[in-house]
């Protein structure tokens, strides 16, 4: 009898094959951690943040891939016919010990970002590959800072009408910027996907207004200068319209509003950004935009 259970054929394993190994370089392990609070990127986007061609980033997305450190995202909401990319828990721990973290901490954190709405955090993300393109053509510049909503999210009390009242601030982004001066440049930004109501980007935009109010920006963030806010919208022009008419009628001269177009086309520091008053586009930082313009 044992004979024959021995030399019975047994049906094939169903398990899922082996991950491979990989000697992970300093590269992987930054490109984890910067994939952990964005929750999902696209591969160009990948590309843009650490490769110099689309051959090397194929390369390794497909070891990491193999090793189990990230999956492929099924997407049906999705941008365009590129993979996209999520941390698996197998990198968890990696991410917590780069950056300091428990990995209860980074689990949790991570399955709230990758449940967010895809195409509104793909776009968060093409905002910093913008922001770093923009850098890398001006040397003088420095990203010093990105942060994004889970990061920046702050809960404080402030008065209204002698009741002490809690306000929620949370942006979709934050970046600051720094110069050879050591001047800084601070920015604020919210991704509109051209679906939220007039009344919910009010709230928004009193949001910025209020914490811009509270004195608690140079307190947390640690420069004494004020922020911009900016705003990028998915919509055209009469999109963009709407929501500058809203910011005007609440008085938020602090926001700058350009479209997902306007961006990729003119870049970071172009003249692609409109004021709550004025109908010329103007650019964040003109002496940059001046000097870029003379070397194209």
């Amino acid at each position: 009898m044992a004979d024959d259970l021995a030399n019975t054929r047994r049906t094939p394993s169903l398990s899922k094959p082996a991950r491979s190994t990989i000697r992970l370089q300093d590269r992987d392990v930054a490109l984890l951690a910067w994939l952990f609070p964005h929750g999902l990127a696209e591969r160009e986007q990948v590309e843009e943040a650490f490769f110099t061609s689309t051959a090397r980033c194929n390369s390794r997305l497909l070891q990491l891939l193999k090793a189990g450190l990230i999956a492929r995202c099924p997407l049906q909401d999705q941008r365009s016919n590129q993979a996209v990319y999520r941390l698996t828990a197998a990198a968890y721990p990696i991410v917590a010990r780069r950056l300091g973290l428990d990995v209860p901490t980074v689990r949790r954190i991570h399955r709230s970002r990758t449940n967010q709405h895809v195409a509104h955090g793909l776009c968060i993300v093409d905002l910093y590959v913008a922001i770093l393109r923009a850098v890398r053509n001006a040397p003088e510049l420095r990203l010093d800072l990105w942060l994004v909503e889970w990061q920046i999210r702050h809960e404080y009390r402030r008065l209204n009408n002698g009741k002490s009242q809690l306000s929620i601030f949370r942006p979709d982004a934050f970046a600051r910027l720094q110069l050879p001066d050591r001047s800084y440049h601070s920015f604020f930004a919210e991704i509109d996907r051209a679906h939220v109501s007039g009344k919910k980007w009010q709230q928004t935009v009193t949001s910025h207004l209020s914490y811009a109010r509270s004195g608690l920006f140079p307190q947390v963030y640690g420069t004494d200068t004020s922020f911009l806010s900016l705003a990028v919208t998915g919509g055209g022009q009469r999109r963009l319209d709407h929501l500058r008419d809203i910011a005007r009628d609440c008085g938020a001269e602090m926001f700058r509003f350009t479209t997902e177009q306007r961006l990729r086309d003119g870049g970071f520091l172009g003249r692609i950004w409109q004021t709550v008053q004025d109908n010329q586009p103007v650019a964040l930082l003109p002496q940059l935009a001046n000097a870029t313009l003379e070397a194209k």
